[in-house]
C-alpha cells in the first residue's frame, strides 16, 4: 500500500499489527491508517428477501467478492433499502413486458362543444375571468411549474428556469413567471379592494440534478418579491435504470444508476414531497401545471381556470391550433371513442 501526503512519497516505518491490517507512522507525526477493510456489514433479511424476489441480487456481486469496504457497503444498502420493488417492477412490467392492450385505437376529432374555442373564449371572456379572479381571492388556485431539466440544448449549463432568453430585459424564465403571477395577485387586490393581496401559491418540481442551484437562484434573487413561504420547491422523484432484460444497471460497485422519473413522475413527488397536504391546508381547488419552457404561459391563466370552474371539469387542457394542417406539434383527439 502508498500512502501519498502534499502530493510526496513520504517514507513511512511499517509497523504489523496483524496480516489483514497496518498502521504507517510518517516523520511528520502524522498517523495514516490504510486498512484492507475487515468490518462486516450485515445486510437485513428483509432487503435480501425483496431483492431475490425481484430478481436483482446482481447488484450484489461486488459484495460477495469483497470488493467494497464498509463505507460502501452501507451506502448501497441505504439506496437498495430507499426503492419501492413492487413500484418499480410493475412500472417496466407494464411499459416494456406487458403492454396493456389498447383495444380500439382509432382517432378522431373532438366532439362538437367539448373543447371552447378562440371564440368562444372572447365572447365569455369577462365572465372567464371574473369568475378565476373569485377563486384567487378565496385562495383556491395554485401554480405548479415542471423545472427539472437543465438547459443543455440551448447552450445553457444550468437549470432551463434561470436561462435568458434573450428579451431586451434580458429576464429569465422563473422571473417571467413570478412577475405575471405577482400581477395576477395585485389585479385581484384592486378587483376586491382588499388591503392584502390574495395568495397563490407556486410549486415547483426541480430534480436532483438542479435542485440545490434552482433554491440558491430563488434565495439571491429574494424569491422575485412573492412570499418564501408560498414559493415549495420539492425535487422530482427517480427510478434505477433497467437494461433491455430488467436488471437494474449499476453506476459503480456500490451505486445502483438512476434517473428522472420525468413529467409524469408529478403526482409522486407532489404527494411525496409534502405539496399536496400544503394544498390541502390551503384548501386550494384548482392547480394549473406547465413545463417551464413554455414563456407564453399565462400564470393561473383566467381564462383556462375560469373555463374548467364553469364547466364543471375534474380536468382541463390548455392547447394551440394548428397555423397549418402539417405544422408539427400534438393535437387533442378521441382515441377509442
Amino acid at each position: 500500500v502508498c500512502a501519498f501526503m502534499e502530493k510526496t512519497l513520504i517514507k513511512t516505518l511499517s509497523i504489523n499489527i496483524r496480516p489483514t491490517s497496518r498502521i504507517f507512522v510518517s516523520r511528520s507525526r502524522s498517523l495514516v491508517t490504510l486498512a484492507r477493510n475487515t468490518t462486516k456489514v450485515k445486510m437485513s433479511e428483509e432487503l435480501k428477501s425483496k431483492l431475490e424476489k425481484a430478481k436483482q441480487e446482481h447488484v450484489l456481486s461486488f459484495v460477495r467478492n469483497g470488493k467494497l469496504s464498509a463505507d460502501e457497503e452501507k451506502k448501497l444498502y441505504a439506496q437498495l433499502e430507499s426503492f419501492d420493488y413492487d413500484r418499480i417492477n410493475r412500472l417496466f412490467r407494464k411499459t416494456v413486458l406487458e403492454p396493456e392492450p389498447q383495444g380500439n385505437e382509432t382517432i378522431t376529432p373532438m366532439p362538437e362543444g367539448v373543447a371552447m374555442t378562440i371564440e368562444q373564449v372572447l365572447e365569455k371572456r369577462e365572465e372567464l375571468e371574473a369568475t378565476t379572479y373569485k377563486l384567487v381571492d378565496e385562495g383556491a388556485v395554485a401554480f405548479v411549474t415542471l423545472s427539472g431539466g437543465q438547459g443543455t440544448r440551448l447552450g445553457f449549463d444550468g437549470p432551463k428556469g434561470m436561462y435568458d432568453i434573450e428579451l431586451p430585459s434580458h429576464k429569465t424564465l422563473f422571473q417571467l413567471y413570478a412577475e405575471r403571477l405577482a400581477a395576477l395577485q395585485s389585479r385581484v387586490k384592486l378587483k376586491y379592494k382588499k388591503d392584502v393581496e390574495p395568495i397563490i401559491p407556486w410549486y415547483i418540481m426541480t430534480s436532483p440534478l438542479n435542485h440545490e442551484a434552482t433554491c440558491l437562484y430563488f434565495e439571491e434573487e429574494g424569491y422575485f418579491g412573492l412570499k418564501k413561504e408560498n414559493v415549495f420547491l420539492f425535487p422530482q422523484g427517480t427510478l434505477p435504470c433497467f437494461d433491455n432484460d430488467g436488471k437494474f444497471i449499476l453506476e459503480n460497485k456500490f451505486k445502483v444508476a438512476t434517473a428522472p422519473d420525468g413529467n409524469g413522475g408529478i403526482y409522486s413527488s407532489l404527494k411525496e414531497s409534502g405539496a399536496i397536504d400544503d394544498m390541502v391546508r390551503r384548501k386550494i381547488k384548482w392547480v394549473q401545471a406547465t413545463s417551464v419552457d413554455n414563456s407564453l404561459v399565462r400564470v393561473s391563466d383566467p381564462h383556462f381556470i375560469g373555463s374548467c370552474e364553469l364547466r364543471g371539469a375534474d380536468v382541463g387542457n390548455l392547447s394551440c391550433p394548428k397555423s397549418v394542417w402539417n405544422e408539427k406539434v400534438g393535437v387533442v383527439a378521441m382515441k377509442g371513442g
